[in-house]
């Protein structure tokens, strides 16, 4: 339940230990470097940048044929279906193994067989498509029985091939033939609108024919065939098939090369790790001989720091570490929490991580987040499915890290839901679970969610007021542990008075309670805003500023009002929830209403109520999820926390697809 404390260490050893170093570092994962290339010291300006530039750039080519490699052989790939490739553990490396392995594969080799496999397919995609390009042209020519090139042996005749609308065709062949009848007019073959059209007349006519031919619409086309159009396209249909029979075996090659499947994977993950560390190399300065380097590592790790320092550079090096002070802003910033808080840290890590002075909120936010998320989602049987779901991927299936917080989440929020829609007494849209009895002795859940609106209404509101005086708290807190007592009561406390009494006047007037009590809130009241108006201008310069600035202070206490407002979501999402489960269940039932309902018809209704199930819950999930953020960020947060911290990054393994035995 807290902000990691960091070591800053300063490093100088040779130069030449670089590599091995970064490489002895990257195991303990560990170390996070400052960037001294960007840093402005004039300590530094006589100093050299180091560059890794080079060796960057060939890890990251060498990267991108093994990506290359691998995204063309992927296919022929048998890997595990279904439940056994959600569960199949991924190949599992002491770093030793992993360090040495691809020095000694040649992945070059299949990169360059897959390569060459891969440019010959193109070439015969290319060509085939040519080919067939080709025979499609020719549809409109295989009735023609004669090639171009015997036509154009012709001596004493002329020929022209085109296409003319089908409309035009037969009078087109009267025209030709009434005008010029030692003309011959072939009609070919018809696509669509279109119609081929060969005509042979004499040297004599055939200007005349040109003409008729254009006056319907002739389109001319040039052929150049070697055989009549039909044995041309067989010969083609031959060649398609011989380049059909090299594909397959060129593809038969590359599939031959997904047996280097795993070894591939592995090598990616090593030239990813290679890549970081090169990358890393950016932050460091040097002399001619001497690496500098600074960073951070957490308190507890500083000894493991210098014992990865030590097996490198023997007794060539010298390291200092010292305390990171509190009120440092360049500290990277690290949560550490117990098992159940841990998997909430990604609602603090998408707002802002905090800075070093602050505390985390994490642990604060935690009891809040689940409760927002239970009632919003509010019914016990989509809280079963959530936790039923997120427990059989944490039980059977083989996740990263962050996968496994992921579910984990969502596992804690399933659970929460149950408890929460027990109340409710809704599973599915369903009241199973109403213990209590109305006033006219029907039983009644806990706490009716449809019918008890006004009452969700309040206990909403409620919360609300809770959470925004814990906030509030909590930097009263903050400015106690930096020593600013004043400031606590000043920025906290009257705050605190003022709000919590505002509720109690309006709590104290609504219910009719005795008038002391409603004088004494009012007081309190009044006392409270008159300390907030005598100090909240008080970083103001001037006398006018000081007082001007506490009097606008005062009237932000409206914007309370709005906060408190903002809960009434909870209510409303929840209620929405409910009646779109209720009208789903309500259109299934209608379709098996009745004394003798068609048995035929609960197949449809059942998949009504299901599908209303599955959207109630997808759209309730995310409703929940995204509200249930916004609470914490804007009500929240707003009252205590700042962020604005650096997370925390230390080099470290890049490995995807295989697991490093630490």
């Amino acid at each position: 339940m807290a902000i990691v404390k960091m070591s800053k260490f300063t490093l100088f050893t040779f130069d030449a230990n670089r590599q091995n170093l970064l490489k002895e570092l990257q195991k303990i994962e560990s170390v996070h470097f400052k960037n001294l290339q960007s840093a402005e010291s004039e300590e530094l300006n006589h100093l050299n940048k180091v560059t890794s530039a080079i060796e960057l750039s060939h890890a990251e080519t060498e990267l991108g044929k093994v990506s290359f490699t691998l995204s063309k052989i992927e296919p022929y790939y048998e890997k595990p279906k279904g439940f056994k490739a959600m569960s199949a553990p991924p190949p599992e490396l002491s770093f030793e193994d992993f360090d040495t392995f691809t020095n000694t594969y040649d992945y070059n080799s299949v990169y360059n067989t897959v390569k060459e496999n891969d440019e010959r397919a193109k070439l015969l995609k290319s060509e085939k498509n040519k080919i067939k390009t080709d025979s499609d042209a020719l549809s409109l020519w295989l009735s023609m029985d004669v090639s171009t090139k015997e036509l154009d042996g012709l001596k004493n005749a002329k020929y022209l091939t085109g296409t003319i609308p089908r409309l035009n065709s037969e009078q087109f062949s009267e025209s030709v033939t009434h005008d010029f009848p030692n003309t011959y007019i072939e009609l070919l073959d018809s696509v669509k609108d279109e119609i081929s059209v060969l005509v042979i007349t004499t040297p004599e006519s055939f200007e005349g024919v040109s003409n008729i031919l254009k006056s319907h619409s002739f389109t001319k086309v040039n052929l150049t065939l070697e055989k009549p159009a039909r044995e041309t396209v067989s010969d083609n249909n031959a060649k398609i098939s011989e380049i059909e029979a090299k594909e397959a075996k060129n593809e038969e090659e590359i599939k031959v090369q997904s047996t280097h499947y795993q070894n591939l994977k592995i090598t990616y993950d090593y030239l990813k790790t290679l890549s970081e560390r090169h990358r890393t190399c950016e932050n460091f300065m040097k002399t001619k001989d001497v690496c500098i380097a600074e960073g951070w590592t957490p308190e507890g790790e500083t000894q493991n720091l210098i014992n990865a320092v030590e097996k490198v550079c023997g007794k060539d090096y010298y390291i200092e570490t010292e305390p990171v002070e509190k009120d440092s802003q360049d500290v990277p910033i690290k949560l550490k929490n117990n098992k159940f808080v841990t998997v909430f840290e990604g609602i603090t890590e998408m707002y802002s991580m905090p800075k070093y002075n602050e505390i985390d909120p994490t642990p604060l936010l935690t009891p809040f987040y689940i409760l927002f998320f239970a009632i919003m989602l509010g019914d016990a049987g989509y809280g079963l499915v959530l936790t039923l779901g997120t427990a059989f991927a944490l039980k059977f299936m083989n996740l990263k890290k962050s996968s496994r917080r992921f579910f984990t989440f969502f596992l804690y929020l399933g659970i929460a839901a149950i408890v929460v829609g027990t109340v409710f007494g809704s599973a599915f849209g369903v009241t199973f679970f109403a213990p209590l009895k109305n006033a006219n002795g029907s039983p009644k859940p806990i706490l009716d969610l449809q019918n008890e609106i006004m009452l969700m209404l309040i206990l909403s509101v409620a919360i609300g007021v809770v959470q925004i005086l814990a906030g509030l708290s909590i930097k009263g807190y903050m400015l106690i542990r930096d020593g600013k007592i004043l400031d606590a009561i000043f920025d906290s406390l009257f705050w605190i008075l003022a709000v919590g009494s505002l509720i109690a006047v309006l709590v104290f007037a609504a219910t009719g309670a005795d008038a002391v009590f409603t004088n004494v809130s009012g007081i309190v009241l009044a006392a409270s805003l008159v300390g907030l108006g005598a100090t909240q201008g008080r970083s103001s310069p001037s006398i006018g500023g000081k007082i001007g600035n506490g009097i606008y202070s005062v009237y932000n206490i409206t914007g309370y009002v709005g906060d408190f407002v903002s809960y009434t979501r909870l209510m409303a999402i929840a209620l929405s929830g409910a009646y779109i489960a209720f009208s789903f269940n309500l259109m299934g039932g209608l379709l098996v209403q009745g004394e003798n309902p068609n048995p035929l018809l609960y197949i449809p209704a059942a998949a009504i109520c299901i599908f209303g199930a599955a959207l109630d819950l997808g759209l309730g999930a995310l409703g929940a999820y995204v509200h249930s953020c916004r609470l914490q960020y804007v009500e929240y947060f707003g009252k205590f926390y700042e962020g604005g911290g650096v997370p925390f990054k230390p080099l470290e393994l890049k490995n995807t697809f295989i697991n490093i035995k630490k």
